[in-house]
């Protein structure tokens, strides 16, 4: 029983919103390792649904069980019917239990795009309004360095909390279960190692998630 040993993270997310290179990451690797394949174009072998035991972000003590879920882009297509469709099956035959639905967010893009609203409809009728209380929002591609976030507050006019802020309330307005229940964290995967703050801040949001 998967449930009474590992804490199970399930990660959907747009084809391009950066959720392999998250895996990896959280799996300890490098974000562009291959041991969650990123997608390459249209190619059906990034349709597959990848579970995997991992120690988040190499910690010993924090074992998980992330799934990967493949990129979607447009849940109207058969593709993503079929995708969805087998993505239920195997989460049917291989997983009692869900602790968390992280649901990634390519950062640029910052109105709800239609096929995320798509995609989380099908969920929540999957698993009822419940659903909502397990997720987070996980704002990828946004470098988390105090240069880079000046910048943006300056050119938004408003600070990436209060954007990530309006965000889940454009969600909220589409789906009324999730009303005061989503949280947020910025995980930029792809973050330079070699800057303190960005490399501390990851490790500290990912400590959040777990």
């Amino acid at each position: 029983n998967s449930h009474s040993v590992f804490k199970t993270l399930l990660l959907i997310g747009k084809t391009g919103s950066g959720k392999s290179s998250l895996c990896n990451r959280l799996s300890g690797h490098e974000a562009r390792s291959d041991i969650f394949a990123q997608s390459s174009g249209p190619d059906p072998c990034t349709t597959e649904t990848t579970f995997g035991i991992v120690k988040l972000g190499g910690n010993r003590e924090h074992y998980v069980s992330l799934i990967d879920t493949m990129g979607f882009d447009d849940p109207n297509k058969d593709t993503d019917v079929q995708t969805i469709a087998e993505l239920v099956t195997k989460l049917r035959n291989g997983c009692d239990f869900i602790d968390t639905f992280g649901i990634t967010i390519n950062s640029q893009h910052r109105r709800v795009e239609g096929s995320l609203v798509q995609m989380l409809k099908i969920f929540e009728e999957m698993f009822g309004g419940v659903f909502w209380n397990q997720c987070v929002l996980l704002f990828t591609r946004i470098t988390m360095n105090g240069a880079d976030k000046k910048r943006r507050a300056k050119v938004t006019k408003k600070s990436d909390n209060d954007r990530a802020k309006e965000y889940a309330r454009e969600v909220e307005k589409r789906f009324p279960n999730s009303a005061g229940g989503l949280k947020y964290l910025f995980l930029d995967a792809c973050y330079a190692e070699e800057i303190q703050e960005e490399s501390d801040h990851f490790q500290e949001s990912m400590g959040e998630l777990y």
